[in-house]
Parts: structure tokens; sequence; C-alpha cells
């Protein structure tokens, strides 16, 4: 209904926008890139072709000079059957907040790759924030290149297959202060994330993507800076809190790739019977987890030895397990600390020193009919003394591929010290999730 295509500087604000065909706002893609060559679609492989389309961006002036930094603001969007929001490196260096995303997908017209409440593909150092998404099929999906992209202070409740999906990115990018409400809060299939001060209430995939090649960048540039595979992990959690779903069964659950539990799948079904995305049936196995971090534990860790300090020996001693080395297939190392995991949510084997409680401590009621969320934290002592650190850029690092560190689109640090609220944070032992605690405790809103 409205779209910059492939321009600069937009200000998309204070709009109604309903009942699209396909897409309520698209902030562009490059039309000369061949993209829409439907003819030659399937001669040669997605990630391919798509490899090939943003070298012509390139060529064609793909930069932040000329292309993106649009601001999409206080827009409501809904019962749009494609995408909320939409932009194939068009929406790079843009702004997207404060917008209120649902229904998307709703009446199942037709299904395909593109379908969520806001997808992006190179969201270069776009801010998406103080945005509210529910009742979509997936609300929030960024596909290629998310780096410097920061997730911040957004509500998620009430979709079907995930509220968050990061695919094929080497990061880094940065997920802060949002509310994960969902069944599903998390489809990783990329790395090189931060997550802090987040609250989950609902379960991860996490998985590699050995196959596809992807590009990572320059700090804050269109500029490629090299290629790789996906193999999982650089990612860090810091002060975030789990709340578990009381499954009885916290074991691992194998999943067909795009199947959406514990809800039933309602895509398009192939001939043989089986989960199909855009027709095509997907026999691709993940592990839907417990509530926590549990997926991370095959994963080394950050205070581990890198593969590059083992000695010939040792890596004979490895066996087979050493080969991951030598083809590039070898997962990356976690970095957590400071998490609280309420209602028996799992962490995982990196934080051994996790707080880890019984009871939940959070009451979460959602009203979907009314887009309505009510929070109350009727037991504030369950996340006191964790002596969780103040999240900085210094603390994050910087991220293996990019070699980038998390911070600000003008290279400024991330210093979180304000919550959900804009409440001022203590310099030392913060509270961990959304919700920096006051002397009175117990806190009670609507959202």
């Amino acid at each position: 209904m409205i779209g910059p295509h492939w321009s600069k500087g937009w200000i998309i604000e204070n709009n109604i926008i309903s009942e699209s065909k396909c897409v309520g706002i698209s902030l562009g893609t490059e039309i000369g890139t061949g993209h829409t060559k439907s003819l030659e679609k399937h001669s040669k492989g997605g990630t391919q072709r798509e490899q090939e389309v943003i070298l012509q961006a390139l060529r064609s002036g793909w930069h932040k000079d000329n292309i993106g930094s649009h601001t999409v603001r206080g827009n409501v969007i809904h019962d749009c059957e494609q995408a909320g929001i939409v932009g194939h490196m068009g929406a790079a260096f843009s702004h997207i907040y404060q917008n209120r995303i649902y229904n998307i997908h709703h009446k199942r017209l037709r299904h395909g790759a593109e379908v969520a409440g806001i997808k992006l593909h190179a969201s270069l150092d776009t801010q998406i924030s103080e945005n509210i998404m529910y009742n979509c099929y997936r609300a929030l999906w960024l596909d290629w290149q998310a780096q410097g992209t920061r997730i911040s202070r957004n509500v998620f409740f009430d979709n079907l297959s995930e509220d968050l999906f990061v695919e094929v990115c080497h990061g880094p990018y940065m997920v802060d202060h949002n509310l994960f409400l969902s069944p599903m809060n998390f489809r990783n299939m990329a790395q090189g994330g931060a997550f802090a001060h987040n609250l989950f209430a609902g379960r991860f995939v996490v998985r590699s993507e050995i196959t596809r090649i992807t590009p990572y960048h320059f700090p804050h540039e269109t500029a490629m800076a090299g290629y790789s595979n996906i193999t999982g992990g650089d990612d860090r959690y810091y002060n975030n809190i789990f709340i578990g779903d009381n499954d009885p069964n916290k074991e691992p659950v194998p999943i067909t790739f795009f199947e959406h539990l514990p809800l039933k799948p309602r895509d398009e079904v192939g001939e043989d019977g089986k989960t199909a995305m855009d027709g095509v049936p997907d026999n691709s196995i993940c592990y839907l987890h417990a509530v926590g971090l549990g997926g991370y534990d095959q994963h080394p860790d950050v205070k581990d030895k890198k593969w590059w300090e083992y000695t010939k020996e040792e890596l004979m001693e490895l066996g087979d397990a050493a080969k991951d080395f030598f083809i590039g297939n070898a997962v990356l190392p976690v970095a957590m600390g400071g998490n609280v995991f309420l209602n028996d949510a799992v962490p995982s084997r990196h934080e051994s020193q996790a707080k880890i409680v019984a009871q939940k401590g959070i009451n979460v009621e959602i009203d979907p009919a009314l887009g309505k969320v009510h929070i109350q934290i009727h037991d504030p002592e369950l996340l006191r003394g964790i002596s969780a650190m103040l999240v900085t850029t210094d603390l994050l690092g910087k991220t293996y591929h990019a070699d980038m560190k998390y911070e600000e689109p003008d290279s400024s640090p991330y210093h979180f010290d304000s919550d959900f609220f804009g409440t001022k944070r203590p310099d030392a032992d913060v509270t961990p999730g959304p919700f920096e605690l006051t002397e009175k405790g117990t806190i009670d809103f609507d959202i």
C-alpha cells in the first residue's frame, strides 16, 4: 500500500494500514537486480541467486548515502496477507518504532518465505523498537545480513510460528528489553546475537545452516567484508528472565524445520503429507528445547580452548570431531551470565551458577482479542541477589566473522543503564529482565 521503492529518507507515520492482499509497507528493493525474473527462479539455487542480487545492488548504488534511512513510526498495520512491513536491502539504516502490527497472514490466502509482521533482508543498522506485534503467523523475521540491527523494547505475543526468526546472519545484532510471550519465542538459524534483559516465556529452536554461504560487511557499511556459512553460536545471553511453560517433558523434541510446536502446523501440506514451505516439503530436522538455554549445551564456551590453540597431538585424540575444525563447520562458542530461570525453566551448562527456582514469580495475562498484555511481578525477591552486571559494549566484545563490536549505528557504545520504561539502573547488581525493581518491588502494569 505504501512504498518508497529504491530511495532514501521517507517518513511514514501515524497511518492505519489494513487489508492489503500482499504488504502494508514496502521499504524497497532494486528492480534492476533481477530478483523478480520469475522464469529464471529455479535455474539456480536461492542462495546463489541472492548473492548475485546483493552484488548487483552494490553496483547499482546500494549505499547509506542513497538508500534506506527511512522512519516508520506510530502506524497501525493489520490484516495484511504477506507482511506488515517488508524490505529487501532498501530498509537498511532505518528506524521502525512504536507501530502496532497484528493479524498478519490471518486469512491464510497463500503462504511463502516472506510472511511475517516485519520481514527484512539486509537490515543493516536498522533499529526496531517499541513495537507491539501479535496474532501474526510469525512476528519479526530478519533474513541475511542483520548486522548492526537492534531489536529493543518490543512486545510479542500470540504469534503462531515464533516471535523472532533470525536467519543466516553473522551478527552482530542486539536484542534487549523485549517481552517474548508466545509459545515459541525464537528460531535461531544465525550466529552473532546478543540478548540482554529480555523476558522469555516460550521455547527456542537453535540450529546451524552449513550449506548456505552468506555475506558479512564492514562495520556500518554496505560494502561486503566476506562470506561464510552458519555453524551457529557466537551468541551472548546476559541478565534475561526465562519462565518455564509447565511442560513436564524437558527433553528436546525433534521437529521439521517449518513445523510449529507446541501448536499444530498450518502450512501447506505436500503430497507425501509432510509439512511444506512454499509448496516444497521440508524434511530438515531441528530440535525444540524446553524454555531456557539448553539448546546451547553442545556449543563450546568462550572460556574454552580455541580450535587454533590445539596441538596436532590433541587434534588426533579428538578423532572425527576434529574434522569440523578443518572444513569450517565447528560451532562457535557462546557466553552467558546473570540469567534467571523461573518455573523450572532450563539453564545451559555454560551457566553453572544460574539461579533456578520452581516458583513462577511473574504472572502474564494475554487478551489477544483486545491486543492487551497484563504483567505482574508479585514475588520480586526471586529476582534479587543475582549480582547481574551492567551490560555494555565492552562486556559483549566482538563477533567472530565481522570482527565488529555490538554498538550503535554511529559507533557509540551500548550502555544498558535504563530499563523497559526508562527507569535508571544502578551501576552494579542490576535486576535481570526488562524491568528494574524499585523499592516497592512489585510491578503491575498493562501494555
